[in-house]
């Protein structure tokens, strides 16, 4: 058979790659070796800071910022330990032309809910809620990964706080 590369940004488009609807299996597809292509982060100078992460499962950066019903907020310090803190409700942004309200709204209540977040991650995000959470002083980072790696590849990369980030290989 030919390799056909697996689609990321929604989960209709991974259900044949890694399991039925509802039952994504895509964390347990990744090795633990993975996190050996990361540099250590540790010799950084990086101050403890929050990052909010749009997670449909626990552990893995696997959700589009439209449809986030919450955001798992994380500790991150120095050494890149990323320490679970808290989920924070929120109402999503957009799902679609028919669901989208007031986006401004919408927007203000998401900014003003990770106020005190360096970064956000996700799958993706639109140009529009892009722009405006980096006005606000919120990184956003795209990526398709677990947590402590995507933290530890933004870290290493960016060593935090340079505008909008792609962390995918």
């Amino acid at each position: 058979g030919e390799f056909v590369p697996q689609m990321t940004h929604c989960r209709q488009c991974r259900a044949d790659a890694v399991g039925l609807l509802g039952e994504d299996r895509a964390l347990s597809l990744f090795s633990d070796t993975d996190a050996s292509r990361h540099s250590d982060c540790a010799n950084h100078d990086f101050p403890s800071v929050k990052v909010a992460v749009a997670s449909r499962h626990d552990g893995l950066v696997d959700l589009h910022f439209g449809h986030a019903r919450e955001f798992a907020i994380y500790e991150v310090t120095r050494d890149g330990t990323c320490t679970f803190v808290e989920r924070r409700p929120v109402a999503p942004y957009c799902e679609g032309p028919e669901e989208c309200g007031d986006l401004t709204d919408s927007l203000a209540g998401i900014k003003k809910l990770l106020r005190d977040c360096q970064s956000l991650f996700c799958v993706r995000i639109g140009v529009e809620p892009a722009t405006r959470l980096k006005e606000a002083g919120i990184e956003v980072v795209t990526t398709y990964d677990r947590i402590d790696d995507a933290v530890r590849t933004w870290m290493v990369k960016e060593g935090a706080g340079h505008g909008e980030t792609d962390t995918r290989q």
